[in-house]
């Protein structure tokens, strides 16, 4: 097996495929951004952050990736593509002849074939312009905006210098491993680890406690070497990367993101640091969903068994339920923060900071719960009880609420609905305090961060920032019975199906074939639904909220 870096990401060569065979049912591991990857002999998967990606392959051999880039080399050839839309860096040469290093860099691409080196993509300080003086070059890799390549002469990196990452010490001694990163550069020779570029962090002062160092990785602000003791890191710890866990055996490669590290020990891997996408936790299988919830960017599920699974924008905890859960009947997701209804009342977890998680004590008999972007509403018995971020009063509940039936947090307001109709207080930005008049029997209250919509006798009835939106639900929605509103878009179940209208981005809006569809939720850029065939969400994928989890080895 070969180890190489490419850009952010360690990069693994499986030199004889029978050690892919060997190792089941995962054989390695990749790391880029804020994702995780995992991959077999054909099969191929992500999670965290636009985790998009081909599942099958035929023979994988190598993964190399980059924040927007993404390469396998498999018994085809190289194979290449881009979360965020088409790349020049994805467009792979024909002219290769079989290829066996590929590097993705973040907007460009290198590999090593036959003939030598090539690169292509964004060439704008000449990254890939491959020197012609490379003589028989063995390992490849590409940064930020720079290439380097170790051959038979030494080292040698072009493209960006802006901070010297492709001014290679006169003083190396028999390189034989090189990683290029974003703004800097790390290589091992005879004599151990030597770092250069920018150092704003320290990423290049290499500690002296290294004992036989075996490989380097140049992340994105901070490196990793892996010795005879184990991982060790130096730069920045930002999301404290780091940190080692204790107790790690046998680690064979460290991998790489922006802020998060994994170590692979041959058969499982050990991920820590930055999980704001929830790239250092091993995705899951859902099974028998009865409900889902989904609001701002993050999406939970309530399985047949009670257990609640979430997924997309890890908001200080806010996809990691709590241990402690008894018995969960419902689930509701806010802006940056989560709750369920268990046996011993309403519990939530993630951002608290504006106090949106503090459940108050004695809350009892609770009706129903709306999350907003930084605060949480519950009706009970004794009426509507609000707490979290009150910056514009929205957490104040009016005392002339006349037996409230529905509350709705948005977010910097909240409305209710009450004998004498809906009524709305906190901040009137965007108008979300202009509710319609002549309302005439509402019976139907959903709130959102900027829309809110109210089903009367008339039909659907919208109000906020975007006029087209509120004209195209009153004309399209037919008496529905279920209501969701979310970033621009809204959708609905109604007398006939389902159906989703307002800003088309992403393609939040285009609903696949259901099946007995329970559920249609739309939230800030993507939609989720829950039908026959399981949960299914799509649109923008920038947390992960829009890939379901799945872990095919399972």
């Amino acid at each position: 097996m070969i180890l190489f870096r490419s850009g952010l990401a360690i990069v693994i060569l499986l030199s004889n495929l029978n050690q892919a065979l060997a190792l089941t049912p995962v054989s390695g591991i990749a790391a880029a951004e804020s994702r995780t990857c995992a991959f077999s002999n054909e099969t191929f998967a992500c999670w965290g952050s636009n985790n998009q990606a081909p599942q099958k392959f035929n023979g994988i051999r190598q993964v190399s990736l980059n924040r927007e880039n993404n390469c396998v080399l498999d018994l085809d050839g190289i194979w290449c593509w881009n979360n965020y839309g088409e790349s020049p860096a994805n467009e792979v040469p024909s002219h290769l002849i079989n290829p066996y290093q590929v590097s993705a860099g973040y907007y460009h691409t290198c590999a090593l074939d036959e003939m030598g080196a090539h690169c292509w993509g964004e060439n704008e300080n000449g990254q890939t312009d491959v020197p012609s003086d490379l003589e028989n070059p063995r390992l490849i890799s590409a940064g930020l905006r720079h290439t380097c390549a170790i051959h038979d002469s030494g080292l040698t990196c072009w493209g960006s210098n802006t901070y010297g990452q492709t001014n290679v010490p006169p003083n190396l001694k028999k390189p034989r491993f090189v990683s290029a990163g974003y703004h800097h550069t790390c290589a091992l020779d005879d004599e151990g680890v030597k770092c250069w570029g920018r150092d704003d962090n320290k990423q290049t002062q290499v500690p002296t406690n290294l004992k036989n160092p075996r490989y380097v990785v140049a992340s994105y602000d901070f490196s990793c070497a892996l010795d005879d003791e184990g991982p060790k890191c130096w730069g920045s710890n930002s999301q404290n990367q780091l940190t080692v866990p204790s107790g790690l055996k046998n680690v064979q490669y460290l991998v790489t993101g922006e802020n998060h590290i994994c170590a692979w020990d041959g058969s499982d891997f050990t991920c820590w640091g930055g999980n704001g996408s929830n790239q250092t936790r091993k995705p899951f299988n859902l099974k028998k969903v009865k409900q889902i919830a989904s609001s701002h960017n993050h999406v939970c599920a309530l399985e047949e068994t009670n257990e609640v699974k979430c997924w997309g924008r890890n908001a200080e905890g806010s996809t990691e339920p709590p241990s402690h859960l008894k018995n969960p009947r419902s689930i509701f997701t806010g802006g940056n923060h989560s709750c369920a209804l268990d046996d011993e009342g309403l519990k939530c977890w993630g951002a608290s900071t504006d106090g949106a998680t503090a459940v108050p004590h004695g809350l009892r008999n609770i009706k129903q719960v709306s999350l907003g972007l930084y605060h949480t509403c519950a009706l009970t018995e004794e009426g509507v009880t609000c707490w979290g971020l009150n910056t514009s009063g929205q957490t104040n509940v009016p005392a002339s609420l006349k037996n409230p039936r529905q509350v709705g947090a948005g977010g910097y307001h909240t409305c209710a609905l009450d004998d004498e109709g809906v009524k709305c207080w906190g901040s009137n930005s965007n108008g979300a305090l202009n509710i319609p008049t002549g309302l005439k029997n509402p019976r139907l209250l959903v709130v959102n961060a900027y829309e809110s919509c109210v089903v009367d006798d008339e039909g659907t009835k919208c109000w906020g920032p975007y006029e087209d939106f509120a004209r195209i639900a009153f004309q399209v929605v037919k008496n529905p019975r279920q209501l969701s509103v979310g970033g621009g878009h809204g959708c609905a179940i109604d007398d006939e199906g389902p159906k989703c209208w307002g800003s088309s981005s992403n393609s939040k809006t285009a609903l696949p074939k259901l099946k007995n569809l329970s559920q249609v939720l739309a939230g800030d850029e993507h939609t989720c639904t829950l039908d026959d065939n399981g949960v299914r969400c799509w649109g923008a994928n920038y947390y992960g909220q829009s890939a379901v989890p799945y872990w095919p080895w399972e």
